[in-house]
């Protein structure tokens, strides 16, 4: 790396930058991410004094890749060497090696004396510290890892986590939670379709009731069929269609195809130990209606609604009437436009008895593992480091998600979930230690939110702030991510000091790293 210059002379004096980056060696070495080489290059435009520095960064770079030259004695060190040979400086040595016959006042210099041949010895010493000293640092040098902090993509964690959040709600859908694991779409449609017929009058009497009986049918029953889902994305609907075998025991087996005819094979597990919530949490933050509803995969419905305070639908859930399940689901963002419509088009209900003994050959999608809900564990979080709160963009606080999840060349790294909800709405918020390996696949970079933005059907933003990488991914609007994304952490990237790059690179010549 370019060693970084604290100063730069302009003419007799030294000028300051007051506003001088910290990057400009690594700048001119090419190793800032992008966000942080674009504020570089935002400072360079208006400040001549950095882009002289980067101009002399860059040919000092060069010169030392090239191999400087073997430089000439300094004109005053020959001056004082021909002044120490007096009259003789112009015969040449072979001609008077013992030449004793200049009297003292001709000589101009002084007879060699013990003091002289100490310091001698006493800077040649330094000097070979000096050269082993350089030596060493430079061997340092060249052998550190790239980074300290191993380079992560962050969105193959990111919709596997989030995908287990949604397969393992009450209310949830596990072939919507696959299609949003894999953020595959199929054929692109301009219009949902949801179930048609007519709808009885909408009340609030019992439909909280029927909303905990369905939380808790999806507990009870085994359910076999062919589902259709649609997702909003830009102006119109990605869909797919999945079968899905289901058992409360045993867990959900989800095989889901789009229009390029590759199946996602995902295996939910059976959500174990756990009261049903789901409901609850929808009632505590909308009013709720239900009304008599139409024949759905050719089941008589019963259709609840929740709403916003001023009437606006936020979800809809088309459920058997027999047995609770719910047959069909609607979501709406705040401008009121559907963000996904999925549901049965063909559907078999069995008793939930005995745990399915269908082979599991499709991975787990669950990656860390839940340790509380609570403002406490948010604040405990904060404490150790990580950036929690007990609400976040209007959602609450519902479930924290921790362990070590691996990264593609980079081994375990440790990865924090926050989950937020209203029972309708979810968002999660990923951080993982490390540095960002660049844009992500399937990313582009939003100036606006300071992040990369997904251009896939999931709504998610990743950016690097100090030695942390966050990840915020949602089934709501992106709206609601934006404000999300504002309240949390943009800080600049932490970049290692030299001697921190010296050390390491001795650390992995000993053995101590890879």
């Amino acid at each position: 790396m370019t060693p970084s210059l604290p100063w730069r002379g302009s003419g007799t004096g030294v000028t300051h930058c007051p506003d001088r980056p910290d990057q400009l060696s690594a700048f001119v070495d090419g190793a800032l991410g992008l966000p942080a080489r674009d504020r570089v290059r935002a400072h360079l435009v208006d400040c001549a004094d950095c882009r002289a520095e980067v101009a002399e960064l860059r040919g000092l770079r060069e010169r030392v890749r090239r191999g400087a030259g073997e430089p000439g004695a300094p004109h005053h060190l020959t001056n004082r060497l021909s002044a120490i040979a007096g009259e003789g400086r112009t015969a040449p040595l072979y001609a008077r090696p013992f030449d004793s016959r200049r009297t003292p006042g001709a000589s101009a210099g002084r007879l060699p004396s013990r003091r002289r041949r100490l310091r001698r010895i006493a800077a040649g010493s330094v000097a070979g510290s000096s050269l082993a000293l350089a030596g060493a640092v430079g061997v340092g040098w060249a052998a550190a890892p790239p980074t300290r902090t191993p380079a992560l993509d962050p969105a193959p964690t990111a919709r596997g986590e989030f995908a287990a959040v949604l397969a393992a709600d009450g209310l949830g859908n596990p072939a919507v939670a696959t299609a949003r694991g894999t953020d595959r779409g199929g054929p692109r449609v301009e219009r949902v379709s949801l179930p048609t017929g007519p709808v009885g009058p909408m009340q609030p009497a019992g439909a909280r009731e029927q909303l905990e009986r369905a939380d808790l049918a999806s507990r009870s029953f085994s359910l076999s069929g062919t589902q259709v889902i649609q997702v909003r994305h830009l102006n119109g609907y990605w869909t797919a269609t999945a079968e899905v075998q289901s058992d409360p025991r045993g867990g959900s087996q989800v095989v889901a195809a789009g229009s390029d005819r590759q199946k996602a094979r995902t295996w939910w597990p059976a959500v174990a130990g756990t009261e049903p919530d789901s409901a609850d949490r929808v009632a505590e933050r909308h009013s709720l209606v239900s009304g008599p509803g139409p024949v759905v995969a050719g089941r008589q419905s019963q259709l609840v609604e929740a709403r916003t305070p001023t009437g606006a639908p936020v979800s809809r859930w088309w459920l058997d009437r027999d047995s609770g399940v719910v047959l069909w689901q609607q979501t709406f963002d705040e401008a009121g436009q559907t963000v996904v419509s999925a549901g049965w088009q063909r559907l078999t209900i069995g008793a939930g008895g005995a745990a399915s003994t269908r082979p599991r050959t499709m991975a787990v999608n669950a990656a860390l593992s839940s340790v509380g809900s609570s403002a406490w564990h948010a604040s405990a979080l904060v404490q150790q480091g990580w950036s929690c709160s007990d609400s976040l963009a209007g959602l609450e606080l519902t479930e924290v998600r921790r362990g070590a999840v691996g990264t593609a060349g980079a081994g375990q790294g440790e990865t924090l979930h926050a989950v937020y909800s209203d029972g309708v709405t979810t968002l999660g918020v990923l951080q993982q230690r490390g540095a960002l390996g660049g844009a992500p696949q399937g990313f582009v970079w939003d100036p606006e939110l300071d992040a990369y933005r997904s251009l896939g059907m999931t709504t998610m933003l990743t950016w690097q702030s100090g030695n942390t990488v966050y990840t915020v991914i949602t089934d709501g609007s992106v709206a609601q991510a934006a404000r999300a994304v504002a309240s949390l952490p943009h800080e600049p990237p932490v970049l290692r000091t030299r001697t921190e790059r010296v050390l390491d690179g001795w650390n992995r010549i000993l053995g101590g790293g890879r």
